[in-house]
């Protein structure tokens, strides 16, 4: 992780629409951790799903990975972004991603978008980056209400984390000075 963080760069900050994910659902063992499960998506196998059917889902050439909490059990769900949902072919599924503010963390791009090793080991270390390092040393904190996403497109990945700005602790004195003055 050490090595990956010469890669960091710094997020953008942008309001996102918020948007639905159709599809494939994966159930997971324990907790999530971001730092060791980002890019999931690689070590699975994908049902087949006809391009007819996946044409009539409508969503583009982008894909969306992220992990939920349902009923106490935890799930990964991968597929395209779309924004209203016309059809989920068996065996997919659909979650919504509720909009809002974002920081958006490029994922370095290896040399050859082929080596799923390396992008797996760069989406982790740019999770890590972005949860431990960056985050707490912002005027942002992740906004737990939301869900933090990996985008996916032509190998141009994008982890985007949920945030909300800091409250900034108040310093009672100087309030209080303030109200006798008024």
């Amino acid at each position: 992780k050490t090595r990956g963080m010469a890669l960091m760069k710094e997020p953008k900050i942008t309001k996102r629409p918020g948007f639905h994910i159709v599809g494939y659902t994966f159930q997971g063992t324990e907790p999530i951790n971001w730092e060791d499960c980002g890019a999931y998506y690689i070590t699975q196998d994908f049902p087949s799903v006809s391009p007819r059917e996946w044409a009539r889902i409508g969503g583009g050439f982008d894909m969306v990975g992220t992990w939920v909490e349902k009923e106490g059990a935890f799930y990964y769900i991968f597929g395209p972004g779309v924004k209203e949902v016309r059809y989920v072919p068996k065996p997919l599924d659909t979650i919504y991603i509720p909009g809002g503010e974002f920081a958006a963390f490029p994922v370095h791009k290896p040399d050859r978008i082929e080596d799923s090793t390396v992008i797996c080991e760069n989406v982790q270390v740019t999770w890590f980056y972005a949860l431990n390092q960056w985050l707490p040393d912002s005027d942002y904190e992740l906004d737990e209400s939301r869900i933090p996403y990996e985008f996916y497109l032509d190998g141009n990945n994008l982890i985007y984390v949920p945030i909300v700005p800091k409250i900034k602790p108040t310093n009672q004195k100087a309030r209080k000075k303030q109200e006798t003055t008024e």
